[in-house]
């Protein structure tokens, strides 16, 4: 299936796709800011529904012994408490042919404010339309709100649905400065867990060696740092350094 679903997705659409990541991502989210889109929609939804799904992938997949299988898969029971319970919406987490029936079932709301003028950016369920001015962006969110429950069944969540500046919203643990040309820094709810992982392994490493205790730190501080190698604005990264070695 992904030979025929993944040459049809869109073009800015980075989940569990073979050579795409977070960090393209990222960066194509840097790009539509720094072209003047300079606010941000952001449109919190429930999960997917079954039946639309399936219509979905049928637009596709002609052969009825797959769709058959498919659907099997989607309904397929959870373990419960020892109890088996019918899913009757979204996909299993982990699952193997989650993230293909993800990425197609979203496609057709990733292309649609292209349709319209404005640029998005996906990553999984992490979706953002940038526009050129609040005003659009109001206009996106009843549009693409709209669009979402009528034609695709799912529920909005208003509360976690907002037009707001790009630098006061955070995208996949990055943020970024307010510049005509925005850098990219780490979004201070990241550098806060990285704290707090740091804080716990040195409290629970009281008497280790200080061999140990760093042995211990290197692979999170190492992941973290991967992560965020991207990041323009430094500052964080030197005080961050400062704060471990004072407390080794």
């Amino acid at each position: 299936m992904s030979s025929i679903v993944e040459p049809r997705l869109y073009e800015y659409s980075y989940g569990f796709r073979l050579g795409r990541s977070t960090h393209n991502a990222v960066l194509q989210a840097q790009a539509h800011v720094s072209a003047g889109k300079r606010w941000v929609v952001g449109i919190g939804s429930s999960s997917v529904n079954h039946g639309v799904l399936i219509s979905r992938i049928a637009l596709l997949v002609s052969d009825q012994r797959v769709l058959r299988l498919i659907r099997r898969y989607l309904q397929a029971g959870m373990m419960q408490g020892g109890l088996v319970s019918v899913r009757r919406e979204g996909t299993s987490q982990g699952g193997l042919l989650s993230p293909l029936v993800s990425n197609t079932f979203q496609d057709e709301p990733d292309k649609e404010p292209e349709r319209r003028g404005h640029a998005c950016c996906r990553y999984a369920d992490d979706n953002k339309t940038y526009v050129q001015s609040r005003r659009a962006g109001g206009r996106v969110m009843e549009s693409i709100t709209r669009f979402l429950e009528r034609q695709l069944k799912l529920k909005v969540n208003r509360e976690k649905s907002a037009v707001n500046r790009p630098w006061r919203r955070r995208s996949l643990s990055y943020s970024m400065t307010f510049h005509v040309r925005p850098r990219l820094k780490v979004a201070p709810e990241s550098v806060k867990r990285l704290k707090g992982r740091v804080k716990e392994l040195l409290r629970r490493g009281r008497g280790w060696s200080l061999k140990r205790t760093a042995g211990e730190l290197a692979p999170p501080v190492r992941g973290w740092g991967d992560c965020f190698r991207f990041a323009q604005v430094k500052n964080v990264f030197e005080e961050l350094d400062g704060r471990i070695r004072r407390r080794l």
